[in-house]
């Protein structure tokens, strides 16, 4: 497990604790947006129909690795595919 998708988890939990359904990813916007089915970006990736599923209901993470892998197959810049966090001078 990564890094990153370790710390998602731990966000996770504690928000679910909360009631709400965080969403960490726009891998499903982004696949509408470019009129993109989850099959083709499992074709264009390797990654399973499964996996992608997964991905897009945000029942999971990709790696960063993966992440740029998605970005990289879709022809977007990585953050595109992540929710933003607010900005400290945003607040």
């Amino acid at each position: 497990m990564s890094l990153l998708s370790l710390h998602l988890s731990i966000l996770d939990t504690k928000f679910k604790t909360l009631g709400e359904k965080i969403h960490h990813n726009r891998i499903k916007i982004v696949l509408a947006e470019k009129n993109v089915s989850q099959t083709t970006l499992s074709e264009l990736t390797g990654l399973s129909k499964t996996r992608i599923s997964s991905y897009c209901t945000n029942s999971s993470q990709p790696s960063i690795e993966t992440l740029r892998m998605i970005a990289v197959a879709l022809k977007v810049n990585a953050q595109r595919l992540i929710v933003p966090t607010p900005d400290e001078d945003e607040k």
